[in-house]
């Protein structure tokens, strides 16, 4: 339960990055979510063997993390623990096709092999994405928003109580699990624990629970979400969303490294 709760804390962090002052994160949230969300259609859309055509999209990442002032490593760290669901996808396409679909000199690639790259880039490209949008907006921020581009009310609702009550629900196995551990010595929770204890802690949310929602009963709680922030769609936000969503279309339309090669070729020639 320790670790549960420390891998909450760290979801955290987050929240944390969203508060930095840059211009991304000064962004109507709006924009970012319409963004981003282009971004992963886009992504998703290329072909299986187009790895070259992929690649100006790593941009709009490279962009974003540097204007926002976003801790590289964290990201990657976050990716990374992500990444073997992707793994399982992909992993069998190189014994599964084995017919060469690329080759350059003594260099020879298999199409299933070609796919498995193309499966990680785009896994690494939306997971980074997703990530930039959460530590740049916030988790509150993007239900918020989610909202005001139409996600029913009641849902937007249990997004927030959800995210902001695991918090919550893990200080309450913490402090159970520390009960247990003086009760006991500091032995170990056995297998024929759990149960009992997974009913207790149910027990205590839901009565944790009805209280939270009694309190904000009494202060006036209609089931909408209000935050500090009133959102402003500006010009700014016009051109960031419309800028980047140009630039998505022509690498979708266009193989921007075919292009650049063809014009380097002719200025040789």
């Amino acid at each position: 339960m320790g670790g549960i709760e420390a891998a909450l804390n760290d979801i955290g962090v987050f929240d944390r990055l969203s508060l930095l002052d840059t211009p991304v994160h000064r962004l109507d949230p709006r924009a970012k979510i319409f963004v981003t969300a282009a971004f992963v259609a886009v992504a998703a859309s290329f072909g299986k063997h187009d790895i070259a055509a992929l690649t100006p999209m790593c941009l709009y990442p490279a962009v974003m993390i540097a204007a926002g002032r976003l801790p590289l490593a964290l990201l990657a760290q976050y990716v990374a623990l992500a990444s073997p669901f992707a793994l399982l996808v992909g992993i069998w396409n190189p014994v599964f096709d084995r017919e060469i679909a690329y080759s350059a000199g003594p260099l020879a690639l298999s199409g299933g092999t070609l796919s498995f790259l193309s499966i990680m880039l785009k896994f690494a490209l939306t997971a980074t994405a997703a990530l930039i949008l959460l530590a740049t907006t916030g988790y509150v921020a993007i239900c918020s928003a989610a909202g005001r581009l139409g996600l029913p009310r009641a849902l937007v609702a249990q997004f927030l109580f959800l995210y902001r009550y695991l918090f919550v629900l893990s200080r309450e196995a913490a402090r159970m699990r520390l009960a247990h551990s003086l009760r006991s010595g500091g032995r170990a929770i056995k297998l024929r624990e759990w149960i009992p204890l997974a009913g207790h802690l149910l027990l205590r949310s839901l009565d944790r629970g009805n209280r939270i929602y009694m309190a904000m009963s009494c202060r006036g709680f209609d089931g909408e979400i209000r935050t500090a922030r009133r959102l402003s769609f500006a010009a700014s936000d016009f051109a960031f969303a419309a800028g980047w969503c140009a630039f998505f279309l022509a690498a979708r339309c266009r193989n921007i490294p075919e292009l650049v090669g063809e014009i380097v070729l002719r200025g040789i020639g």
